[in-house]
């Protein structure tokens, strides 16, 4: 570890989270990354992080590998700050994103939340749950489903 009392300075953190330290002053300037602390020295500032900031840069990393605007970063943090009250969305939750948007599981199975359209409630679908009411409603086994279609298939091609 670079620095005193646990932090890594800039060049260790370029080193370790694979961004460049232009990303990383983007990033800092723009507000979607804040340094665990900043030195005066003189006319230039010396960023020191801890390891939630290492966590918090490899999780902007991620959201942009999928390919997620800068843009939507933001805002996503900004209204996980402010709307869910959530001090360090990107260390404190598991977040998903499409490449649109970013969601956030609720509290309730199947329930995720569309964080960029202010929390409104998306329900996931459960393949699982889906097929065993079937099962039952249609009153089979899934053994005697997968022979039927088994069957089916290789009576086309034999045809």
């Amino acid at each position: 570890m670079a620095g005193t009392k646990n932090y890594y300075n800039t060049q260790s953190v370029v080193n370790i989270t694979g961004v460049t330290e232009r990303q990383l002053r983007h990033w800092i300037d723009t507000g979607i990354i804040v340094p665990a602390c900043v030195e005066e020295v003189g006319y230039k500032k010396k960023y020191r992080f801890n390891f939630l900031s290492l966590v918090q840069i490899r999780t902007v990393v991620a959201l942009r590998q999928r390919a997620l605007s800068l843009q939507k970063v933001r805002k996503a943090i900004e209204v996980l700050e402010k709307d869910f009250k959530i001090g360090k969305p990107l260390s404190d939750l598991t977040l998903f994103t499409d490449g649109e948007t970013v969601f956030i599981l609720g509290n309730n199975p199947g329930v995720v939340f569309d964080v960029l359209r202010r929390g409104q409630a998306v329900f996931a679908v459960a393949i699982d749950d889906l097929v065993d009411d079937l099962v039952k409603r249609a009153n089979v086994s899934l053994d005697e489903i997968q022979r039927r279609e088994y069957l089916s298939e290789h009576q086309e091609q034999a045809v």
